[in-house]
């Protein structure tokens, strides 16, 4: 055990309910506020005012107190803070991945159990990458080079995607870039866990797990919220702009709207169904191939938000410097 037992009457049970409420206010916040129209509804004000609350109160009873379950004195570590940071982009990183699947269902009209045969392609990404991970750290490779190897990885598979967005697409052309992602999530996670825990004294390693834990759950959770957004203010965007072309001025428009109408005829409808029928069909092309753009745009800005921060960490002095230290502590001590 790192830490003693300690009797049930002696664990702060105040601070547990407030970090309780903060967490679940907060996740609900940002989960749901697209769909209710974030400061619009008064739910989500409401959610957002008992999450700040809650979070200022444990944060003031934590400093105050004398044997805090929480020692914020953790943040006083560079790793730590370092560490905390590349969770958090590590997992809104991860976020995309939805995107992927959302396109199954919805663009590529993929049956259920064909979207679960991708997720064992991704799981055996994830394998492979811990095993790397595990034998680099072994041969004492710094984590700095891990960490710059596992996100160039993930920066991969987000500009291989990117031209993966398309109307129809085969399992064989994704299964590549699927693996690169595994690789490189399995890749990072354990360095990334190392890096954070041991970067403080073993009296603080509870307190720095749960900062790596925090940094998981918020970007997650904020990830998701990020990509919920773009993806419908994307949406809105592209759809808006490709439906311009819809007009009786385009001969091109109109001539496929003629044509699938006709289609329509043929199979038995009256003229004025099939025209509402053709139209429908028209418009659900163009939010398909809206949302195609949406996940095109999305995948090249985090791409390319890899690149930078694959960058900064090259150019890390302070993380150069503190790759032995964390060598030398979990590995060859």
């Amino acid at each position: 055990r790192i830490t003693k037992k300690i009797p049930l009457y002696q664990i702060d049970w105040m601070s547990y309910i407030l970090v309780l409420t903060a967490i679940l206010c907060g996740a609900y916040f940002f989960v749901y506020a697209e769909k209710k129209y974030w400061v619009e509804s008064s739910q989500m004000v409401l959610m957002l005012m008992i999450a700040l609350i809650t979070g200022g109160l444990f944060i003031f009873k934590e400093l105050l107190v004398k044997r805090p379950t929480f020692n914020f004195e953790v943040f006083k570590y560079a790793n730590l803070r370092i560490g905390f940071l590349l969770f958090f982009l590590f997992y809104i990183s991860r976020a995309t991945l939805s995107l992927c699947h959302s396109a199954m269902f919805s663009i590529w009209n993929w049956d259920p159990s064909r979207v679960a045969g991708v997720q064992y392609i991704n799981g055996l990404g994830n394998v492979i990458g811990l095993i790397l991970a595990a034998f680099f750290l072994m041969k004492s490779v710094s984590t700095k080079v891990i960490f710059i190897v596992g996100f160039t990885l993930i920066a991969v598979f987000h500009f291989w995607f990117t031209f993966l967005f398309v109307p129809d697409v085969a399992l064989s052309d994704i299964i590549i870039p699927y693996v690169l992602q595994g690789i490189g999530v399995g890749f990072l996670f354990v360095p990334l866990i190392l890096f954070t825990t041991s970067s403080v004294p073993a009296n603080m390693a509870v307190s720095s797990g749960i900062v790596g834990v925090s940094g998981r759950f918020w970007g997650s959770t904020i990830g998701f919220c990020v990509m919920q957004n773009a993806t419908v203010f994307l949406n809105k965007k592209h759809f808006l702009k490709l439906s311009q072309f819809i007009t009786g001025e385009n001969p091109e428009a109109q001539q496929t709207i003629t044509a699938t109408a006709q289609s329509f005829i043929a199979k038995g409808y009256s003229a004025d169904n099939a025209n509402t029928l053709a139209l429908k069909k028209v418009f659900g092309t163009v939010a398909k191939q809206a949302t195609l753009l949406a996940d095109m745009e999305i995948y090249t800005i985090v791409g390319y938000g890899l690149v930078v921060l694959i960058i900064l960490i090259a150019c890390n002095q302070h993380l150069r410097q503190t790759m032995t230290l964390v060598k030398s502590k979990i590995w060859i001590g």
